[in-house]
């Protein structure tokens, strides 16, 4: 996937926050996932930001080159739509 790529929230999930980290719940599948700070703030940015938007937030956040927010944003994008929680946003259009 594209890193210059926008996405969204599946219509059938939701999302809650328990402090730094946060849970997903699928309402079609019920599948629950769980994301660690760096995911929940991954999971949060994407809802302003295509994917380079948000591997350049996580370089001013945390203590990661931009190839690794790059990588982690990517495998973190993949595993979501591959659960079915987020596609790209035209996809839903």
């Amino acid at each position: 996937m594209a890193m210059n790529t926008r996405f969204t929230i599946r219509p059938d999930v939701i999302f809650r926050a328990l402090g730094a980290e946060a849970i997903l719940l699928n309402l079609d599948g019920g599948l629950y996932f769980g994301l660690n700070e760096v995911g929940t703030r991954i999971w949060m940015l994407l809802a302003d930001h295509d994917g380079e938007g948000v591997s350049q937030a996580l370089t001013r956040e945390f203590d990661v080159t931009i190839d690794e927010a790059r990588a982690d944003v990517s495998s973190l994008i993949g595993e979501l739509i591959d659960r079915g929680l987020l596609a790209p946003a035209d996809a839903l259009r």
